[in-house]
């Protein structure tokens, strides 16, 4: 820590009035005065560094522990009256069957969840050939543009071979 210290042995302070005026002071007072700001200066930085710190590790520790009690309280479904159906589950348990559904639901050539009659398939039939043909589009398109340049190049040299044969010759 640096200190740079500026003496003055004069001080203000106010009367009943609200008015200021010089009080002589002595230099060890002012000497004081400033190391003790000083350092008050820097044990606050400090303290709010520590605080924020254990703060932030009993804040963690409570989300954690809230987390964990949810994920592990079972959940009861109830119909429209508030009356039990099914057995009871906790969350995970919950979300796990809402992701099976989700994935096991039939949807329509969009991906749309499906309302009437026609070819249907999962929503993982869906992004499993979407995924496939996003795939083999790829490698497709690389193999067209690969014959593309080489029949570009073969007809190319046919023409340069036909142009030689009639004005060459």
């Amino acid at each position: 820590m640096e200190l740079k210290i500026k003496l003055s042995s004069d001080r203000f302070t106010y009367d009943e009035d609200g008015d200021t005026y010089r009080v002589p002071g002595e230099i060890e007072e002012c000497i004081v005065d400033v190391v003790a700001s000083k350092i008050a200066d820097g044990i606050k930085d400090d303290v709010s560094e520590v605080v924020i710190d254990r703060l932030s590790k009993r804040i963690q520790a409570s989300v954690d522990k809230l987390v964990s009690e949810v994920a592990t309280s079972r959940l009861q479904e109830t119909n429209r009256y508030g009356e039990p159906t099914g057995k009871s589950k906790t969350l995970v348990e919950a979300m796990e069957d809402a992701a099976s559904k989700w994935w096991g639901q039939r949807v329509d050539y969009k991906g749309d969840p499906a309302h009437g009659y026609g070819d249907k398939k999962t929503r993982a039939e869906f992004y499993v050939e979407k995924a496939a043909d996003q795939a083999c589009s790829k490698v497709m398109n690389a193999f067209l543009d690969d014959a593309k340049e080489k029949l570009r190049a073969q007809l190319l040299k046919n023409v340069e071979a036909a142009l030689e044969k009639k004005v060459g010759a």
